[in-house]
């Protein structure tokens, strides 16, 4: 009798602890600490693409190639994704079974697949007119490069635009963490081939190990799913269904590709700029997805429970949205207030080795430091989304959206002449924060300064203020003492605002003490015998 070697029993043993977790904020923190495990290996991904490369210009047509594939394939795969899981949701709770949600997965996927053709026609076909579209700026040989770039780009492109339908599929049945236990995988693909890839391709290698990458997650999660429904039965199809999510789509496409949008709006205008200020426009972008990344994945888990909630009444939505809106608040705001404060020791230990040179570190230091100000009303923002969609409510952010878009453009122009990329970043941030004051007059119906008052919002922004101008203040210190100094200010945050309430409106068991004592606990829990 074979006996199992005592590492496979502990990880397969970890793995169906981190597939069984079903309470709210159970599965909110395994989806954080999966997000957290994943980032020292994606550190070193960035590292060596950072020292290889630096903000050379084949880096600029690889992060615009990128982008397009961002604005385009994410957002389509994205608007389907929010469409179809508040409607599966709804047709559950009103039918009781799973045929019709299966029938109604399985119609999306036929959808989908038309909609990958197409866009890789237009990608193979027109490659070079598609990156001069979006990067009025580049040089012809940036053109170039980005049109190969979008080529190796093409299979990410497919599997981005199909993941979101397993995506949905896992959360229908109740596997909320496979998603991203499958996407740990992502960094265990990605560095090998990119290390392979390199001396054989060059800059272009970035984009064949991503894309190599997401094919591996798809592949995985597809087979731990056992397939997803591609068959459906034309009698199990609830008519208002199909409508209602036909309209929701293009809602949701509209919403979400003007979020893309914000981004290449950025890199349109970085275009103009000097050679490897596209690159550090988005490396600054990618350190703000490190901050956020812990909220991402939730954020598909609070749509399936504000779907749920509106089927049951409105009282219980509004619980749960003024409660994630608080937490938001009270997190990351001071968390991305802080990184701005260092944001110099951040991007000199992150990024600041080989071919990234000083003039590299300080465009990019502008640049995450500005994006920095919105992220937590970005959060916020795309949560009241959430919430009007779960009410059919998105007519009206559909607008406010494209609204926003045009703002942030007019104020990228205004401001990029005079301040350059840390301009053009704090335009972002500014168009962010109207966003949220937007989005909560129209999706809440009003009331966004009573809601400042019960959060405390005022007394929030000040300490995390002061704690920021404590932080900014030991620059002079060097690198690791700048970063204790920020460590400290984070914990003195917390520890004050607990002490004198200054989170009123956040749930008990997500204050500080109580969360702190919840994530020692689950993490011990992973880790002792079944």
């Amino acid at each position: 009798m074979i006996r199992r070697m005592p590492g496979i029993s502990f990880i397969t043993r970890l793995i169906r602890r981190l597939l069984s977790v079903r309470s709210t904020r159970g599965v909110s923190f395994t989806l954080s600490f999966l997000a957290v495990v994943s980032k020292p290996l994606g550190y070193i991904r960035m590292l060596i693409t950072a020292w290889a490369f630096g903000t050379s210009p084949g880096m600029d047509s690889f992060h615009m190639a990128n982008s397009i594939i961002s604005l385009f394939a994410m957002s389509i795969g994205s608007a389907f994704q929010s469409a179809l899981l508040p409607e599966i949701v709804r047709v559950r709770h009103e039918t009781g079974g799973d045929a019709c949600s299966r029938s109604i997965t399985a119609l999306a996927s036929c959808v989908v697949l038309p909609l990958v053709a197409l866009f890789c026609a237009a990608i193979a076909i027109a490659p070079g007119v598609i990156v001069k579209f979006f990067a009025s700026g580049f040089d012809p040989e940036r053109i170039r490069v980005g049109a190969i770039m979008l080529w190796w780009l093409a299979p990410l492109a497919i599997v981005t635009m199909c993941k979101p339908i397993a995506d949905i599929w896992a959360v229908f049945n109740e596997r909320y963490t496979l998603s991203s236990l499958c996407s740990l995988s992502f960094n265990l693909v990605a560095i090998p081939s990119l290390l392979i890839a390199m001396p054989l391709a060059g800059v272009y290698s970035v984009a064949i190990s991503t894309s190599a990458a997401q094919i591996v997650i798809f592949i995985t999660m597809c087979a731990a799913l056992g397939g997803v429904p591609l068959i459906w039965k034309r009698s199990e199809l609830p008519i208002a269904s199909l409508v209602r999510i036909t309209k929701n789509t293009l809602y949701v496409l509209v919403i979400v590709a003007g979020g893309a949008m914000m981004m290449m709006v950025d890199r349109y205008f970085a275009s103009r700029l000097p050679s490897g200020s596209v690159t550090a426009v988005s490396y600054g972008a990618i350190l703000i997805g490190m901050i956020t990344i812990v909220a991402d994945t939730p954020m598909t888990f609070l749509l399936s429970k504000l779907s749920s909630a509106a089927a049951d009444g409105g009282e219980e939505s509004k619980r749960l949205l003024d409660g994630t809106l608080a937490i938001v608040m009270a997190y990351f705001m001071p968390a991305s207030i802080l990184a701005a404060a260092a944001a110099r020791p951040i991007v000199s230990l992150l990024y600041g080795w080989g071919n990234f040179d000083a003039l590299s570190i300080d465009m990019t230091v502008e640049a995450f430091s500005a994006y920095c100000i919105g992220v937590a009303f970005a959060l916020s923002a795309n949560v009241l989304a959430r919430y009007a969609q779960a009410f059919q409510k998105l007519g009206v952010i559909v607008v406010l959206s494209y609204v926003l878009i045009g703002t942030n453009a007019l104020l990228d122009w205004l401001m990029i002449t005079r301040w350059g990329i840390l301009g053009l970043a704090f335009a972002t941030s500014m168009t962010q924060i109207m966003s949220f004051l937007l989005y909560y007059l129209f999706a809440c119906g009003g009331g966004f300064v009573s809601f400042l008052t019960r959060t405390r919002f005022l007394h929030q922004i000040s300490l995390t203020l002061a704690c920021a101008a404590a932080t900014a203040s030991c620059v002079s210190l060097g690198t690791a003492a700048h970063l204790g100094v920020a460590l400290l200010a984070a914990l003195f945050y917390m520890v004050v605002a607990e002490r004198f309430n200054l989170m009123p409106c956040v749930p008990e068991h997500w204050r500080p003490r109580k969360l702190a004592s919840f994530l020692v606990e689950s993490a011990k829990s992973y880790f002792m015998p079944i």
